[in-house]
């Protein structure tokens, strides 16, 4: 009976994170930042560059900047709505998040 509970447990978790991803991705990313959210943000870093492989992009509200790892042509990427799973990765410079699947440059993405 415990072995049967701690299986249940252990397949709850990802089922429910995936039911909640499906979620987003059918009814459309509808998380919004509160106004004035950012008067009360603090950065950890002001990073203004980043080095060759990163790039710099705005945290999910925008208050602050991180490096975002650059995906290479035909990587792996996951948009959802414009936030792209991992969130501190996108694809290069020239290259777009082809059918929410694939980094490709534009004239090769096929929708």
């Amino acid at each position: 009976m415990v072995q049967n509970m701690a299986l249940s447990v252990r397949l709850l978790v990802p089922i429910s994170v995936a039911i909640f991803i499906l979620s987003l991705m059918q009814g459309g990313l509808t998380i919004v930042c509160p106004r004035d959210y950012c008067k009360n943000v603090t950065c950890e870093v002001n990073v203004t560059c980043c080095t060759e492989g990163y790039h710099l992009m705005p945290t999910f509200c925008g208050c602050c900047h991180h490096c975002a790892k650059d995906i290479p042509e035909n990587g792996s990427c996951r948009d959802l709505g414009g936030l792209t799973i991992p969130w501190n990765t996108q694809c290069a410079k020239g290259l777009v998040c082809c059918n929410a699947t694939i980094c490709l440059k534009p004239e090769n993405c096929k929708k």
